[in-house]
């Protein structure tokens, strides 16, 4: 049974890695700190940790990435949206705030700022596996899945071991008539560990 397809985004941008920067920087160590927040799901401490680098620091742009993202994972679409507009406008090249914005802008039903955003990401880093994810995943929200298989690949062709890119290209194959593909790519992003590609494979491919 074909899949309808729905804004389920899963390549939010996370933050620069530290390169043991962290050791010797206390701003960088408290990011780092906060950032194991939002990764072991206590996105609220992690808000109030970078809420107060900020009070300190305004112009720490990691700080308010990490504010925007917190706010993000709380659902706080408007102010995640407002950060991440502020740190676009104080670094145009900043893809991982465009990429991000565009998630939230897709998350509030906005699927055309969604990819401008995400476009705009891209054009700054092709290389950026996520982002072809997010921009292939709004294609196909879109009513363009046949072109969103192309991102899917390039992301896969990025990152083979990505298995968010697996499973969505996975729900693509299946809504364009390939249950085999669809079955192998579920197969394969389930081997990766992603958590419900089991499911999909389970359901449609027994």
């Amino acid at each position: 049974m074909k899949q309808v397809f729905a804004t389920v985004f899963t390549a939010l941008a996370l933050f620069n890695a530290p390169h043991g920067v962290a050791q010797i920087n206390p701003s960088a160590q408290q990011i780092e700190q906060a950032r194991r927040l939002i990764e072991t799901g206590n996105p609220q401490a992690a808000l109030q940790q970078f809420e107060a680098l900020l009070s300190k620091d305004p112009g720490n742009l990691e700080a308010r990435f990490g504010k925007a993202r917190a706010l993000h994972d709380l659902d706080q679409k408007l102010k995640a949206l407002e950060e991440y507009t502020l740190i676009i406008s104080l670094d145009s090249k900043h893809f991982r705030a465009l990429n991000n914005r565009g998630l939230v802008k897709g998350a509030m039903g906005d699927l055309t700022g969604a990819l401008e955003d995400i476009n705009s990401a891209l054009s700054i880093n092709k290389r950026y596996a996520p982002g072809h994810v997010n921009r292939g995943v709004t294609l196909a929200a879109l009513g363009q899945a046949k072109v969103a298989l192309s991102d899917f690949n390039r992301a896969i062709e990025l990152d083979p071991s990505y298995a968010d890119a697996f499973r969505n290209r996975g729900i693509t194959r299946e809504y364009l008539g390939d249950l085999k593909g669809a079955c192998k790519d579920w197969a394969r992003a389930k081997a990766l560990g992603q958590s419900d590609a089991g499911a999909w494979h389970q359901s449609q491919c027994q």
